[in-house]
């Protein structure tokens, strides 16, 4: 079982695959801190709970999991007190090349509630599509350092205005062994996003650590 869950943790910031021609399902659930910010606005802080499912089967993977907040984020812009509500849907799907080094594509699609002092109220509805590459930076028995970086295709709806833009998702943590099933992982990841609007660049960024534990079954 060990040698399985090592096996999963080369794609571990992505993705979660087994060894061989044997599939596995994964369960994994978190609590995490992330940090989210729009251009011209103060960045958001708040709390969530991640839930991701991942299969495996030979050498490929599909994962996938979500953001649900706990805590409203919250900021001031101009006098204005805001408050934030977001949630956040990842799909990967992938292939490992190598031990090391794995392939995947997905969509990130995240929705934003912002409600102001003033009454006033904006939705900012954003989906990425990325493509991009994991690997293991350092591998022991105890567990595996990894890495993801992806380059990403985007677009945003905001009061109703569409934008296209791109970007980059990126992450790295560690992943190790609790017990014979079980696996942990802490992790840190985010998303550089520019988009186009009326030929002004304006960023969306969203920066998260989170603590998870995994289950193989």
């Amino acid at each position: 079982m060990k040698h399985k869950i090592m096996a999963l943790l080369m794609t571990a910031m992505c993705s979660t695959h087994v060894y061989a021609e044997e599939s596995s399902l994964q369960l994994t659930a978190g609590l995490g801190h992330a940090n989210y910010e729009y251009e011209g606005w103060e960045s958001f802080s708040y709390q969530f709970a991640d839930i991701g499912l991942n299969y495996g089967i030979s050498d490929y993977f599909i994962t996938v999991n979500a953001m649900v907040p706990i805590t409203d984020g919250e900021a001031t812009t101009a006098g204005n007190a805001l408050t934030l509500q977001r949630n956040q849907y990842n799909v990967n799907a992938g292939y490992r090349i190598t031990d090391q080094i794995a392939a995947f594509a997905g969509v990130n699609i995240a929705n934003s509630d912002i409600e102001s002092s003033t009454g006033a109220n904006t939705t900012i509805d954003e989906t990425g599509i990325h493509f991009g590459v994991a690997g293991t930076i350092f591998a022991s028995e105890s567990g595996a350092l990894n890495a993801k970086l992806a380059y990403s295709v985007t677009s945003m709806d905001i009061s109703a205005n569409s934008f296209d833009g791109n970007g980059f998702v990126f992450g790295i943590g560690w992943t190790g062994f609790l017990a014979d099933r079980w696996s942990y992982s802490l992790n840190f990841d985010g998303y550089n996003y520019v988009y186009d609007i009326s030929g002004i660049d304006s960023t969306s960024r969203l920066f998260s650590a989170k603590a998870s534990l995994g289950y193989m079954f």
